[in-house]
């Protein structure tokens, strides 16, 4: 009789092998077998982590993720400063209908700070609300220190105080369309597990099957 663990890496790696079969049609990319099975086993690793990451505790709490006031689509963003291996950073973004819209994960070699990973988060963020047409967003990050310093009006002669001034310069080029605020870490979980997700990738319309357990929790609807 095959493991728990043998049987949950045949499933992934048919839904894998099924992504693959979409990749070659509408993106013409191709992987090898051993590559597929690579992807499928450190998926079902990083699924099994998020899962098992903490004792359980009673019931889990419900996400407190809220649509968007006033504005159409909510952009969440997160960074991971990842020992020895770089910087992930993640982006998720859904309408007010708490329908999935977007996702994004941006692996970098760069080590940087905390602080200038969480603006690098921001500032992908951002990116993807220009280039997807996402305007008329509110990005959402848990990093209070860097939302409060782009929100400031006084400059702050750093390389942190730097950064935050380009993305202030986007957000004024957009003419308040895009705006920032903080939200605490239980409302942007999604985003916190896509920034350690370890490739560079990105899904429109259908979300990551790794994604899909949180954002039910969060009760985004999910298009099949």
């Amino acid at each position: 009789m095959e493991s728990e663990e043998q049987i949950g890496l045949f499933l992934v790696g048919l839904w894998f092998i099924w992504e693959e079969r979409n990749c070659q049609m509408w993106n013409k990319k191709e992987l090898e077998e051993n590559e597929i099975l690579g992807k499928a086993e450190r998926w079902l690793t990083k699924y099994l982590e998020f899962q098992f990451a903490a004792p359980d505790q009673g019931p889990r709490q419900t996400p407190r993720w809220k649509p968007p006031e006033g504005a159409d689509f909510k952009i969440n963003v997160d960074a991971a400063v990842i020992a020895d291996s770089g910087t992930g950073l993640g982006v998720v973004v859904r309408d007010r209908n708490d329908s999935f819209c977007f996702a994004g994960v941006r692996r970098s070699r760069i080590q940087w700070t905390p602080e200038l990973a969480d603006i690098q988060a921001i500032k992908f963020g951002l990116e993807v609300a220009i280039e997807k047409g996402f305007i008329s967003g509110e990005i959402e990050s848990d990093c209070l220190r860097e939302v409060q310093q782009i929100k400031k009006e006084e400059m702050s002669l750093t390389e942190e105080g730097d950064e935050c001034e380009e993305v202030k310069a986007r957000l004024d080029e957009l003419g308040g369309s895009v705006t920032i605020r903080f939200a605490g870490r239980e409302a942007n979980q999604v985003a916190h597990i896509m920034c350690r997700w370890d490739d560079s990738e990105y899904w429109a319309s259908r979300p990551p099957i790794f994604l899909v357990d949180q954002l039910i929790l969060g009760s985004c609807n999910i298009s099949s």
